[in-house]
């Protein structure tokens, strides 16, 4: 658990938090574990989502009359999603594990509700 915690404090945006809202944050994040070649995110997705890949790697694709198209590989320590919060946005692409992965999964609504609480994080 604590390892847990030093991890998602060197993560940039959650940088201004205190170890206190770190902790607090931990337990609203929602824990999966994939089996390979799983997909857990698909264009018909319409929440906005951010994964925290703990384990692993993940395959982020589009497809195009039938093929697939991959447009990056995620290793494990990476945040992605569909939130503005991140480089990688996932409209229109499938997040597919390549290999026994573990995440975390932060709701649109989780990171409005401490937004709201912490203002020097609603600022990054």
């Amino acid at each position: 658990m604590q390892e847990r915690i030093r991890l998602l404090s060197l993560v940039d945006i959650f940088e201004p938090l205190s170890e206190e809202e770190i902790q607090e944050l931990n337990g609203q994040l929602s824990d999966v574990h994939l089996e390979p070649d799983e997909i857990f995110y698909t264009p018909d997705d319409l929440s906005e989502k951010l994964f925290l890949l703990w384990k692993g790697r993940v395959r982020l694709y589009k497809t195009t009359d039938g093929r697939e198209f991959t447009l990056t590989t995620v290793e494990a320590g990476t945040i992605f999603g569909e939130m503005a919060l991140t480089a990688q946005q996932l409209q229109g692409a499938y997040a597919q594990a390549m290999e026994s992965s573990e995440l975390s999964i932060m709701r649109a609504r989780t990171w409005s509700a401490s937004s709201w609480r912490s203002p020097r994080w609603a600022c990054r």
